[in-house]
């Protein structure tokens, strides 16, 4: 069999293309941004994204690496959250490593007023202590997690995350392209029971 080689295309640059903050957007987010990272206006990818995931639409996002993509969900997740006391999110990650870094970017985010330090994001894996594992049900709306970690620690135990659950305003798939096959197969079963489990926490109680 004749081997085949991938060919390197280099693309010259592009001036980039600059959206504007919603005007839905938390202020201290915005503030923060600026301070934290230098950005002081989005690209307009960052912004449409932000402003369809916002309107309660899902939208898959897919672009170069170091684009900007996790703007896209920061904005309406972290702007809903501080504003929503009550409101939670859940955000999947194929690695750890990402999963830690994407958990570092919020943690530096929600550092800019009260609303946004109650969201107490953490993260919920195999390696969390399981004297952690209580408080992080009863505080944390913000969870980092894997499919695994889903469907075994967290799915099985529905009545003991029925607070996120029943709050539950955002899902948050990262590296989606990474489940095909028989394995994205599988997660995507996880998140239908995911969805499901979650319509049936935020009905009253009895029904």
């Amino acid at each position: 069999m004749t081997p085949t080689y991938r060919t390197t295309i280099t693309q010259p640059p592009r001036p980039a293309v600059y959206g504007d903050w919603p005007a839905w957007a938390y202020p201290p987010l915005i503030t923060q941004l600026a301070d934290e990272y230098g950005i002081t206006r989005p690209y307009q990818h960052q912004s449409l994204t932000a402003t369809t995931a916002h309107d309660g639409r899902h939208v898959i996002v897919a672009t170069g690496t170091s684009s900007g993509k996790s703007l896209g969900y920061q904005l309406p997740t972290l702007t809903d959250l501080a504003r929503n006391p009550a409101a939670c999110a859940l955000y999947l990650t194929p690695t750890k490593a990402l999963g830690n870094d994407q958990l570092t970017a919020i943690l530096r985010l929600c550092r800019a007023d009260p609303a946004l330090a109650s969201i107490n994001p953490a993260p919920y894996d195999g390696d969390t202590p399981t004297e952690a594992r209580r408080t992080i049900r009863a505080t944390s709306r913000y969870l980092v997690t894997n499919p695994d970690m889903l469907h075994g620690g967290i799915l099985a135990y529905p009545d003991l995350w029925r607070r996120l659950l029943a709050n539950l305003r955002y899902v948050i798939v990262d590296e989606a392209h990474q489940y095909r096959g028989v394995f994205g197969a599988h997660v995507s079963l996880v998140l239908r029971r995911l969805l499901r489990l979650a319509r049936r926490a935020q009905q009253p109680r009895g029904n």
